[in-house]
């Protein structure tokens, strides 16, 4: 059909009539093989013959599509490569300045550690190493206090008592900084002495928060304590082991009774020939555990007067009687004044006890707590049957005539 359109005027314009019905494209151009037709301008709609694209071209087109695309994802990938190349110069002096303020901060820092280190030296050596060694201590009563000043008791309490630190200080002049150590033991020596000739009855306490006493301190007290205990079995156990190294009638503190289980075990150190002793408080500034409540201070004021009529503080533990670790219940004894007074201690008992160190003669039992006849006892014949709960505090008189 190309050849009779570009040939015969009648021929193409019934074709062109023909195709306009069936193709609405304006201005097309029809390619046949091997030549190209050029479709005259009309204001008419044509049918146009469209024939295959052949394979080579298709792929042509397609190779020329994909290599235009590789150039711009090329050129996108080349330009940040190269403004990362021109700036490259420029981050290593930003990076070299960085350093260098980084090394002057440092150095800074470090002449600041050294300058607060020499301030903290100066002040250690003041406040360890004082040249000066007079201390003054000042007591005073609020006006209208109803409390009357009985005694004086001079208490170093500190968790660090038991060492001491070498001492640099020129003004003492030490023959070597650890002298400081091993003067130590003169150190609560003189302190003692000096207080005795104050006061010939004041009470000396050395209390090492936390620890135990040491060989070096304990010469120079008169009052040994159980320094922070954390349960009654401490108390206990502290007391034994004070009495044992410091004397049968050394005095020993329990510490206060707010430390030992429930917070009022007064048993604990009564039965056991210790001190009594708590911090209770009163009032709206009362601390919280420490508030001596009506039914509170009724016990308190029991056991305190319990405590100041046998006076077991002043008697004699008799520790070789009973083995803490293996006799059960655990027990311990104290003679004073001719009888003899018991202290059993856990948490249920019913059962038998024994009774030692009883002279000849029968003796008369009672539960110095209660006030309840126990039953008479002697040295062959000592052992009673009891039941009590967490404590049980014996008092065995002599019977006259037996």
């Amino acid at each position: 059909m190309s050849g009779a359109l570009a040939g015969d005027p009648a021929a193409r314009c019934m074709g062109r009539n023909v195709m306009a019905r069936r193709n609405r494209i304006k201005r097309t151009f029809a390619i046949a093989p091997a030549r190209r037709v050029t479709h005259p301008q009309s204001d008419g709609r044509a049918r146009v013959r469209r024939e295959p694209v052949p394979a080579a071209a298709r792929a042509f087109v397609v190779a020329s599509l994909v290599c235009l695309a590789s150039v711009g994802g090329w050129a996108q990938q080349s330009d940040p490569q190269q403004k990362q190349q021109n700036n490259q110069p420029q981050k290593q002096q930003n990076n070299q300045q960085q350093m260098r303020g980084l090394d002057e901060q440092i150095q800074e820092v470090k002449s600041d550690v050294l300058r607060i280190t020499a301030e903290l030296s100066q002040l250690e050596e003041k406040l360890l190493y004082p040249s000066g060694t007079q201390v003054a201590v000042f007591v005073a009563l609020a006006k209208d206090d109803t409390m009357r000043l009985d005694a004086v008791r001079l208490k170093i309490d500190g968790q660090h008592l038991n060492g001491a630190a070498p001492c640099y200080n020129p003004a003492h002049k030490h023959a070597r900084p650890e002298e400081s150590v091993e003067k130590l033991k003169d150190f609560w020596q003189a302190i003692y002495q000096e207080a005795i000739a104050v006061n010939p009855d004041a009470v000396i306490e050395i209390c090492p928060c936390g620890t135990s006493q040491a060989f070096h301190n304990m010469p120079y007290m008169n009052q040994a304590v159980a320094s922070d205990p954390e349960s009654s079995w401490q108390v206990r156990h502290k007391g034994k082991t004070i009495k044992a190294l410091m004397g049968p009638s050394a005095a020993y503190a329990g510490d206060h009774v707010e430390l030992s289980d429930n917070a009022d075990d007064f048993a604990s150190t009564v039965g056991i020939g210790a001190i009594v002793s708590t911090k209770f408080t009163r009032g709206h500034d009362a601390k919280r555990g420490f508030l001596l409540t009506p039914d509170k201070e009724t016990d308190w004021r029991k056991w305190i007067a319990l405590y100041n009529d046998k006076r077991l503080a002043q008697g004699r533990y008799r520790g070789e009687l009973y083995d803490i670790g293996f006799d059960k219940p655990e027990a311990h004894a104290i003679a004073k004044d001719g009888r003899c007074y018991y202290a059993f201690y856990a948490d249920r008992w019913d059962g038998p006890i024994e009774l030692r160190g009883l002279g000849e003669g029968r003796y008369g039992v009672i539960d110095i707590w209660s006030g309840r006849a126990i039953g008479q006892v002697s040295a062959k014949a000592n052992r009673l049957a009891v039941a009590f709960e967490h404590f049980l505090l014996l008092e065995a008189t002599p019977i006259e005539g037996t």
